[in-house]
């Protein structure tokens, strides 16, 4: 989470973590839902890829041994 741009990352966090919907988020954000719309697909796409170098990291760490 700490990778993710700092707006992004107070979306992904009010959206998951404290179950606020985007019109909540958008409020909160100063911003529009459709602005919160993209900053939670492009957080989800950047986690998404996170995700996937840590497993590539994982699995090479255990096939180098």
């Amino acid at each position: 989470m700490r990778r993710l741009p700092e707006q992004q990352r107070i979306a992904v966090i009010l959206s998951y973590h404290e179950n606020m919907s985007n019109g909540e988020i958008a409020e909160v954000m100063d911003t529009t839902v459709s602005a919160v719309e993209s900053l939670l697909k492009r957080g989800r796409q950047q986690l998404r890829e996170l995700l996937r170098r840590h497993e590539r990291d994982i699995r090479g760490a255990f096939t180098d041994c």
